[in-house]
């Protein structure tokens, strides 16, 4: 069954509710130097992120997202909140090295590398951190904003990826519950990452749309 990411997750209660709406990972954007780092929405501390992560019921992967370039923030981090995952955005890249010294700090967390698909050089590009990544998360950009955009990007590109990648490719940018189905159908990935699309316009989570949103993806038939 295909998984399910909710993203910018801010509170424990948040992630209770989602996890019971039937989600299997949260995304947890945490300011790891007290700094926002490329995206606006959902952005929390260290320590909030922590009671999120503790707070988790079983069999709830549990997602640091960041784009900071400095690999023992990075691993600091990580053993603070206790994550299972980490995904690293890749801003400023982060070579073969550095993730290979995250591996050996933490050889317990999995790493998410991100490709965000502007045209068709991601194809080349998600191919060679193929290699670095346990799996591949597909996002849009807008300038400095390297995710929770709203913005869709070519499925069509995306569908290329995981034709050409052998480890699992989580789709996001722009998803929400009225077009998740249509995406999962062109792209056929392993996963799917949600966050400004299910979101009221004062940035809350709506447990309804999460609630649509992962039933809906979670009853797409994978081929």
């Amino acid at each position: 069954m295909l998984r399910v990411k909710v993203c910018g997750v801010s509170t424990a209660e948040q992630a209770k509710r989602i996890a019971e709406l039937g989600a299997d990972a949260i995304g947890l954007l945490a300011a790891i130097d007290g700094k926002k780092e490329g995206v606006s929405r959902g952005i929390i501390t260290k320590e909030t992120a922590r009671e999120i992560v503790i707070s988790l019921p079983p069999f709830i992967d549990s997602v640091l997202v960041t784009s900071h370039d400095s690999t023992e923030r990075i691993i600091e981090a990580c053993r603070f909140v206790g994550n299972t995952t980490v995904q690293i955005c890749r801003f400023k890249d982060i070579d073969e090295e550095e993730i290979e010294k995250i591996r050996e700090e933490l050889p317990y967390i999995k790493i998410i590398n991100v490709v965000n698909v502007a045209d068709g050089s991601a194809v080349q590009e998600a191919k060679e951190m193929e290699g670095l990544s346990d799996a591949i998360l597909l996002d849009s950009r807008m300038g400095n904003h390297l995710g929770g955009t709203g913005k869709t990007h070519d499925w069509n590109i995306s569908g290329q990826i995981v034709q050409n990648l052998r480890v699992p490719v989580i789709l996001a940018g722009g998803l929400n519950p009225d077009n998740v189905k249509e995406a999962i159908e062109k792209v056929k990935p392993w996963g799917v990452d949600v966050h400004t699309g299910v979101e009221n316009e004062d940035w809350s989570k709506n447990y309804e749309m999460i609630d649509r949103f992962i039933r809906t993806a979670k009853g797409v038939p994978i081929l």
